[in-house]
């Protein structure tokens, strides 16, 4: 029923007659109720797809009379029934046994709904003379009380159904005349509760009925939630927003966001909240709210974020949804090329993750004959003397909270009696950094070099043929061993979560994720971690538009997953790490193309290690399909994930859902798709049970031979 409007809506099959008396059990997320068979009381079950199963014959106590009208779950697993006596009776639906209730109804109810705390239940009736009576049962002591209601005109009305909110708020269901009235929690407590008029039901409902409600469920008539949003993600800001259907209420809405993901009893803790606008809202539309541009935020960091919107319905507190800052402002370009005195120099420097227009400066004393382009980072000029000049080179973005970034470099001018300009580099340091991970450069032979096709096989191009030591890393580029930077993504190595990669124009990071999608760190030697049958995140910049990134593992080189780079040549996804391997040193290797076209091959040594978990902990996964261009589930997605929550929901300790795309060269909408589709499945698996905390992803596109309309969830549990 939406109790808004009000109209019911036919669902489910194979309900036998008489099946009253119907309660939702918060234990499995079943319906129960009882219903006369053959002379005796039965107990039948309804799953969450509607199909009604007969669980059999009650046994235990004598119901008496035999017929059963009213019902509500009074605690986890019993379901209190009441006869057209008023007698009351508790079954175990988990055995079928009845046991007698302390209580009796001064008068008898059609049915009744108990409070979220699990206090009081609550029926509304006529008592035979000329008032509309709110009956309270005290759930501890089975006393009951009578409080005459307002609002509601005429008598001999009898209400089929009662439903309760987290709020307190009860309304019922008149069978007389299809109206639906509900009592708000503020009138619950007084002498004489008046109730206020929803609406007409349409369609007409028959009679008997029954009503069903999760007392802890947000109100009907509180603001709805259908869409939470993080957009325009920048180093240092974000704009986050909303979509508020505020359901015919004046509704304000705010959103909260912070780095804790703690929540308690569903609500972000330790979060700034800002107010959103428009607001106050109203209407039964969609209407989008926004909190605005938020400045000021640390890049590279994590932040969580909820949407919560109240009316005089309710509160409803959104999802715990959260987005990454990119990481902040750096120069990219390692070491800068070798001069020739009296001879033109020009070298560009790169830097990455800046936010719109960047400006370049030189600072300190540089070399007199040096110059820079403010626009575009080129070095230029002609030196007059050998010898090894230091430079220090500034960026600056134009981001609102602009972020910069300095780095010293050298550069050997050659005395032009040596001959030839140009060759190897001078070293690079940048302020504030570890002592970086390099591998040895070796000049180029005098042949042409063929570009190498991943995957490099160990033994070949200085690759150790017994593979990388573990915290070690080769580098090549068509081939040859070149120099580049591997580090720590945090300045202590216990506090990393990955490794940053940077050489002449690009970057990558990698990291090693658990289960549930937490990055594992690294190793005391400062290797990446990784587990079997887990995943590794790969993101890198600089690489040529449009072209795949292929992930290996070795010795014998296993593919571990293929990244599409949009049109910027920049990337980001996950890759499996395969089950089968074993435990102990590894290489992992990235191969790409540069945007000149020539390869690219990084291969680090890597740990395998086991879960800590594995011992105590399960995992289950499921993965379900979309339709093109839709992240809305189908109902085979559905029950696929009501089956894996029903497995695995109220025991789960944590979760990780990955949405994707099926590439068809629409490259832009691939994060925003693979995302949505991920938080569609994380949502209805909320709604449906499960309680941990389920981190989202949307990784794009796959490769074009993998069926990527799909959205892969990964739920732990103990064994």
């Amino acid at each position: 029923m939406d109790a808004t409007v009000p109209q019911f809506t036919r669902v489910g099959s194979g309900f036998l007659a008489g099946f009253n008396a119907v309660g939702y059990n918060r234990a499995d997320n079943f319906l129960y109720g009882a219903f006369l068979s053959s002379g005796a009381e039965h107990l039948g079950g309804v799953d969450s797809t509607g199909v009604f199963t007969d669980l059999g014959a009650l046994t235990g106590a004598a119901i008496s009379p035999l017929t059963v009208n009213a019902g509500d779950f009074t605690a986890p697993n019993i379901l209190t029934v009441s006869t057209t006596a008023g007698n009351l009776y508790d079954i175990n639906v988990t055995t079928g046994v009845v046991a007698v209730r302390p209580g009796t109804w001064t008068t008898v109810v059609g049915d009744f709904t108990v409070d979220a705390d699990g206090n009081y239940a609550y029926g509304l009736a006529y008592d035979g003379g000329s008032n509309i009576v709110l009956e309270t049962l005290d759930l501890d002591t089975g006393a009951v009380t009578s409080k005459t209601v307002t609002g509601i005109p005429g008598v001999s009305a009898t209400f089929g159904a009662a439903y309760s909110d987290s709020t307190g708020s009860l309304t019922f269901f008149s069978n007389n005349d299809n109206k639906l009235y509900t009592i708000p929690a503020a009138q619950v407590s007084q002498a004489s509760p008046a109730a206020t008029l929803v609406g007409t039901s349409s369609p007409a409902m028959l009679t008997p009925n029954d009503g069903v409600s999760c007392p802890a469920a947000a109100s009907a008539f509180a603001p709805q939630i259908t869409l939470q949003t993080a957009s325009s993600v920048s180093n240092s800001s974000a704009t986050l927003g909303a979509t508020i259907n505020a359901n015919n209420s004046s509704t304000t809405t705010s959103i909260c966001y912070g780095t804790s993901s703690s929540t308690t009893g569903g609500v972000l803790q330790s979060c700034t909240s800002l107010p959103t606008t428009p607001s106050p809202v109203t209407g039964t539309a969609s209407t989008a709210v926004t909190a605005g541009a938020i400045s000021g935020l640390t890049s590279g960091t994590t932040y969580y974020y909820q949407v919560v919107s109240t009316n005089s319905g309710g509160t409803n507190d959104g999802s715990v949804l959260s987005f990454t800052t990119l990481t902040g402002l750096a120069i990219t370009t390692a070491s800068l090329s070798n001069g020739t005195e009296n001879t033109a120099y020009t070298f560009s420097v790169s830097a990455a993750a800046g936010v719109g227009a960047l400006t370049w400066s030189l600072t300190g004393t540089p070399p007199s004959w040096l110059a820079i382009s403010p626009s575009t980072g080129a070095l230029s000029g002609t030196p007059t003397t050998a010898g090894v000049d230091s430079v220090t080179v500034h960026v600056v973005d134009s981001d609102t909270t602009p972020s910069s970034d300095a780095k010293t470099f050298t550069i050997t001018v050659n005395a032009a009696s040596a001959g030839g300009g140009g060759g190897g580099g001078g070293g690079g340091s940048s302020s504030g950094s570890t002592t970086p991970t390099t591998t040895p450069t070796t000049s180029p032979t005098t042949s042409p070099v063929v570009p190498v096709v991943g995957p490099v096989p160990l033994g070949t191009s200085s690759l150790p043929s017994g593979g990388v030591a573990p915290g070690s890393a080769v580098f090549l580029v068509g081939g040859v061993p070149q120099s580049l930077t591997v580090k720590p993504d945090a300045p202590v190595t216990s506090q990393a979560t990955g490794l940053v990669a940077t050489g002449d124009g690009f970057s990558l990071r990698l990291a090693g994720l658990d289960s549930v999608g937490k990055p594992l760190g690294l190793s005391t030697d400062a290797a990446l971690v990784l587990q079997p049958d887990n995943t590794a995140a790969v993101e890198g910049t600089g690489f040529a538009p449009n072209s795949d990134i292929q992930v290996y593992v070795f010795s014998t080189p296993q593919l571990m997953g293929t990244v599409r780079t949009d049109a910027t040549g920049a990337f980001t996804g996950t890759v499996s790490v395969p089950k089968n391997l074993e435990l102990g040193h590894h290489t992992l290797q990235v191969d790409g193309l540069s945007a000149t076209g020539t390869s690219r091959s990084l291969s680090l040594g890597v740990v395998l290690k086991a879960s800590p978990s594995a011992a105590t902990q399960k995992v289950a996964r499921a993965t379900v399909m979309f339709a093109s261009g839709s992240a809305s589930l189908t109902s085979q997605a559905q029950r696929e994930l009501l089956a894996l929550a029903r497995a695995t929901g109220g025991k789960s300790t944590g979760g990780l859902v990955v949405g994707y795309v099926q590439r068809d060269g629409k490259l832009a909408m691939n994060a925003a798709l693979s995302a949505k589709r991920a938080n569609a499945v994380a949502q209805y698996l909320r709604a449906h049970g499960v309680k941990a905390k389920l981190n989202t992803r949307g990784d794009g596109a796959l490769g074009p031979q993998d069926a990527a309309r799909k959205a892969v969830v990964t739920l732990r549990y103990p064994t």
